[in-house]
């Protein structure tokens, strides 16, 4: 806290107000998850250097040639290494596994059930995690979260101003819940989750509303959402913070159950069948007391 640049940090939240503007949304956050592409430089060489966890020794290096700065990072059994539109892949060894260029820089990279799916631009694409070859790519689908599941589907989170909502196969998806009461601002931009067919990007099931963060166990889906709202006629007033949660089943996308309540969820742990939440109290309007000295421990249990 004591290292913040108020200056960059008001420069940045106008420039994501001019861009939500620009898109006709007043989803500021959207535009502020969606920050101005690096400049590509001259090309710099970078080593990239393996060591092993017994003794610290070095195993070897690789050398690659970069016009951005690269980020490292795992996910399933893979380490890969993005930078800009470059993306190589590692499991074992000093040389890349497999490695590409993507159409645009990448912003999202999820793994399992045989499927490496990387979001870049506007688009989704999947790959084989074994040799980089590309089984799907699906345009026109931004997402702001990335998820594949154990059967290989590949789940996106979509946010969309209302204007294109209506234009996308989105506006067909069955709707959740995620308030409890009032009336939500039909400004506000449409949030949905979509799942696609590992064999080939298709659609196979939507719901609108939901998205947060995804929890497979088994065959279900568990889906946690936060959503601060402006609700209309609520009588908590003008905005109101409610937590979701819905069990999913990953085939067709089938409600198994669903909980929602005012608050919001700090951190949730899934202990077989059972869900457990840490979670702060609403603030009805009027209300003394700060939602920090509210914690509860919540378990749910399906029935």
């Amino acid at each position: 806290a004591s290292g913040l640049d108020v200056s960059a940090f008001r420069a940045a939240m106008f420039s994501g107000i001019q861009r939500a503007l620009a898109k006709g949304s007043l989803d500021v956050d959207s535009a502020m998850d969606s920050p101005e592409p690096e400049p590509e430089g001259p090309a710099q060489h970078y080593t990239v250097h393996f060591r092993s966890l017994e003794n610290g020794t070095e195993t070897g290096n690789t050398s690659v040639s970069l016009k951005r700065s690269p980020e490292i990072d795992q996910v399933d059994r893979l380490a890969y290494m993005v930078s800009g539109r470059d993306l190589f892949v590692f499991e074992e060894g000093t040389d890349p596994l497999w490695q590409t260029t993507l159409p645009a820089s990448v912003r999202l990279v999820a793994a399992g059930g045989n499927i490496f799916a990387v979001a870049t631009g506007d688009q989704i694409i999947a790959f084989d995690p074994k040799n980089g070859q590309q089984k799907w790519s699906r345009k026109n689908l931004k997402a702001s979260r990335l998820f594949v599941g154990p059967d290989g589907g590949v789940y996106a989170t979509v946010k969309l101003p209302r204007n294109e909502f209506m234009q996308s196969e989105a506006k067909k998806f069955r709707v959740e819940d995620t308030s409890t009461g009032g009336t939500t601002d039909p400004r506000a931009p449409v949030t949905f989750l979509v799942k696609l067919d590992p064999k080939n990007g298709s659609t196979s099931w939507g719901i609108r509303n939901i998205g947060g963060d995804l929890v497979f166990v088994k065959d279900h889906v568990y889906v946690f959402d936060t959503t601060t709202e402006l609700r209309l006629l609520s009588d908590t007033g003008p905005t109101d913070t409610y937590y979701s949660i819905y069990c999913l089943t990953h085939r067709n996308g089938k409600k198994v159950w669903g909980y929602v309540k005012t608050g919001t969820v700090h951190e949730h742990a899934l202990l077989g069948d059972k869900v457990f939440l840490v979670t702060t109290l609403g603030t009805p309007l009027g209300t003394r007391d700060h939602p920090e000295l509210n914690y509860r421990l919540c378990l749910l249990e399906p029935k």
